[in-house]
C-alpha cells in the first residue's frame, strides 16, 4: 500500500513539473546543414537521410557540410557438415564527418548481428532486411546526438 502511495506521487508530480526526456523533442534539425555527401550504400544513405530529417539550407556563414559513408559487410561465420553457411554476421559502418569552415570533426559508428540462416532465402533475405533496418534505426540515434553535440 506504501509503495502505491509513493508511485502515484511519483508520477503526480513529475507530470505536473513538466518533466520530459532530454533528448524527446531533440532532431537533427537544430543544426543549419548546407549539404549532404553520401558514399558508400545507396540504400542505407537514403534510409539514413529520411530517418534525420534534415532540412538544407543556402550557403550560411554557421552551416556545416555532412558527409555520410556507410560500408555493409556480410560475412559467414560457420558453416554445417555440408559446406553450407549456417551462421552469418551483418557489420554496418556509418563514418559521419561534419566540416564547418576549416574544422572537421568526424565519428565512425560501428554495429553488428550475427544470425542463423534459414532454409527459405527469402525468407533468409526479409530477416536479414528487418535486422539491418533495426541497426540504421539505433545508430542513427546516436548520429543525431553526435550532430546536436556539435553545436
Amino acid at each position: 500500500m506504501k509503495k502505491k502511495i509513493i508511485l502515484i506521487c511519483c508520477l503526480f508530480f513529475l507530470t505536473s513539473c513538466g518533466y520530459s526526456p532530454l533528448y524527446s523533442g531533440k532532431k537533427s534539425s537544430d543544426i543549419l546543414i548546407n549539404k549532404v555527401e553520401t558514399v558508400g550504400e545507396k540504400k542505407i544513405n537514403r534510409q539514413i537521410l529520411s530517418l534525420l530529417s534534415l532540412d538544407e539550407v543556402g550557403e550560411l556563414e554557421n552551416s556545416y557540410v555532412l558527409n555520410i559513408n556507410t560500408k555493409k559487410n556480410k560475412r559467414i561465420v560457420s558453416k554445417d557438415k555440408q559446406g553450407n553457411a549456417s551462421v552469418y554476421n551483418l557489420n554496418l559502418e556509418i563514418n559521419i564527418s561534419l566540416n564547418k569552415d576549416n574544422q572537421k570533426v568526424t565519428k565512425t559508428f560501428i554495429s553488428d548481428f550475427s544470425y542463423n540462416t534459414q532454409k527459405n532465402k527469402f525468407e533468409l533475405s526479409r530477416e536479414e532486411n528487418k535486422i539491418l533496418n533495426n541497426l540504421v534505426e539505433s545508430m542513427v540515434q546516436k548520429i543525431i546526438l553526435f550532430i546536436n553535440t556539435q553545436k
